[in-house]
Protein backbone atom coordinates (compact mmCIF):
# COMPACT_ATOMS: atom_id res chain seq x y z
CA UNK A 1 0.00 0.00 0.00
CA UNK A 2 1.46 3.35 -1.08
CA UNK A 3 1.42 6.06 2.20
CA UNK A 4 0.39 9.45 1.41
CA UNK A 5 4.19 11.27 1.07
CA UNK A 6 4.80 8.58 -1.77
CA UNK A 7 1.68 9.45 -3.65
CA UNK A 8 2.18 13.07 -3.36
CA UNK A 9 5.90 12.74 -4.54
CA UNK A 10 4.57 10.97 -7.76
CA UNK A 11 2.00 13.70 -8.82
CA UNK A 12 4.16 16.79 -8.06
CA UNK A 13 5.35 16.79 -11.72
CA UNK A 14 1.64 16.65 -12.55
CA UNK A 15 0.30 20.65 -12.75
CA UNK A 16 3.72 21.38 -14.59
CA UNK A 17 2.61 18.68 -17.15
CA UNK A 18 -0.74 20.08 -17.51
CA UNK A 19 0.28 23.73 -18.25
CA UNK A 20 2.65 22.23 -20.84
CA UNK A 21 0.05 20.19 -22.60
CA UNK A 22 -2.51 22.90 -22.42
CA UNK A 23 -0.38 25.38 -24.17
CA UNK A 24 0.32 22.54 -26.65
CA UNK A 25 -3.65 22.39 -27.06
CA UNK A 26 -4.33 25.71 -27.29
CA UNK A 27 -1.47 26.26 -30.06
CA UNK A 28 -3.36 23.20 -31.67
CA UNK A 29 -6.92 24.81 -31.32
CA UNK A 30 -5.31 28.11 -32.79
CA UNK A 31 -3.68 26.54 -35.91
CA UNK A 32 -7.23 24.04 -36.28
CA UNK A 33 -9.82 27.27 -36.03
CA UNK A 34 -7.14 28.90 -38.80
CA UNK A 35 -7.49 25.95 -40.96
CA UNK A 36 -11.34 25.52 -40.68
CA UNK A 37 -11.52 29.62 -41.37
CA UNK A 38 -9.44 29.38 -44.21
CA UNK A 39 -11.64 26.31 -45.65
CA UNK A 40 -15.03 27.90 -44.81
CA UNK A 41 -13.50 30.88 -46.52
CA UNK A 42 -12.62 28.89 -49.53
CA UNK A 43 -15.82 26.94 -49.30
CA UNK A 44 -17.31 30.24 -49.43
CA UNK A 45 -16.15 31.76 -52.68
CA UNK A 46 -16.78 28.65 -54.62
CA UNK A 47 -20.18 28.56 -53.57
CA UNK A 48 -20.11 32.42 -54.72
CA UNK A 49 -17.98 31.65 -57.94
CA UNK A 50 -20.88 29.48 -58.56
CA UNK A 51 -23.80 31.19 -57.78
CA UNK A 52 -22.11 33.78 -60.42
CA UNK A 53 -21.31 31.45 -63.19
CA UNK A 54 -25.34 29.55 -62.50
CA UNK A 55 -27.15 33.35 -62.70
CA UNK A 56 -25.11 33.68 -66.08
CA UNK A 57 -25.71 30.35 -67.83
CA UNK A 58 -29.22 30.60 -66.76
CA UNK A 59 -29.77 34.06 -68.10
CA UNK A 60 -27.73 32.60 -71.28
CA UNK A 61 -25.41 35.79 -71.07
CA UNK A 62 -22.34 33.48 -71.08
CA UNK A 63 -20.06 34.59 -73.90
CA UNK A 64 -19.82 31.05 -75.49
CA UNK A 65 -20.29 27.51 -75.21
CA UNK A 66 -16.20 26.77 -74.93
CA UNK A 67 -16.22 30.11 -72.17
CA UNK A 68 -19.00 27.32 -70.15
CA UNK A 69 -16.98 24.25 -70.47
CA UNK A 70 -13.83 26.36 -69.12
CA UNK A 71 -15.59 27.93 -66.18
CA UNK A 72 -17.51 24.28 -65.40
CA UNK A 73 -13.51 22.61 -65.56
CA UNK A 74 -12.46 25.72 -63.01
CA UNK A 75 -14.86 25.23 -61.03
CA UNK A 76 -14.62 21.11 -60.82
CA UNK A 77 -10.46 22.10 -59.96
CA UNK A 78 -11.68 24.42 -57.57
CA UNK A 79 -13.65 21.94 -55.51
CA UNK A 80 -11.32 19.33 -56.14
CA UNK A 81 -8.74 21.17 -54.87
CA UNK A 82 -10.95 22.53 -51.24
CA UNK A 83 -11.50 18.32 -50.81
CA UNK A 84 -7.53 17.65 -51.32
CA UNK A 85 -6.88 20.89 -48.34
CA UNK A 86 -9.73 19.43 -46.98
CA UNK A 87 -8.37 15.81 -46.86
CA UNK A 88 -4.57 17.03 -45.89
CA UNK A 89 -5.57 18.88 -43.04
CA UNK A 90 -7.75 16.00 -41.70
CA UNK A 91 -4.49 14.06 -41.71
CA UNK A 92 -2.39 16.95 -39.88
CA UNK A 93 -0.64 18.64 -42.77
CA UNK A 94 1.08 21.49 -41.66
CA UNK A 95 -1.04 24.57 -41.12
CA UNK A 96 1.46 26.79 -43.54
CA UNK A 97 0.19 24.77 -46.41
CA UNK A 98 -3.57 26.37 -45.98
CA UNK A 99 -2.49 29.55 -47.07
CA UNK A 100 -1.18 27.37 -50.80
CA UNK A 101 -4.51 25.97 -51.09
CA UNK A 102 -6.43 28.93 -50.44
CA UNK A 103 -4.80 31.30 -53.04
CA UNK A 104 -5.05 28.44 -55.66
CA UNK A 105 -9.29 28.64 -54.59
CA UNK A 106 -9.11 32.69 -54.75
CA UNK A 107 -7.42 32.75 -57.95
CA UNK A 108 -9.56 30.31 -59.40
CA UNK A 109 -12.71 31.25 -58.04
CA UNK A 110 -11.44 35.19 -59.35
CA UNK A 111 -11.10 34.06 -62.57
CA UNK A 112 -14.59 32.35 -62.95
CA UNK A 113 -16.55 35.43 -61.54
CA UNK A 114 -14.78 37.71 -64.15
CA UNK A 115 -15.40 35.22 -66.94
CA UNK A 116 -19.40 34.87 -65.92
CA UNK A 117 -19.48 38.33 -66.54
CA UNK A 118 -17.96 38.43 -69.95
CA UNK A 119 -21.45 38.69 -72.02
CA UNK A 120 -22.22 37.88 -75.93
CA UNK A 121 -20.76 40.67 -77.95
Amino acid sequence: MMNIRAYLGMTAWLPALAIAVSGHLAVAHAQNQATIDSMREARTAINHAWDVYHRAALSGTLQSPALQVSIEKDLRTARAVLAEAEAEAADGAPVGRTPEWLDRIRVITDRIVTQSQWTKQ
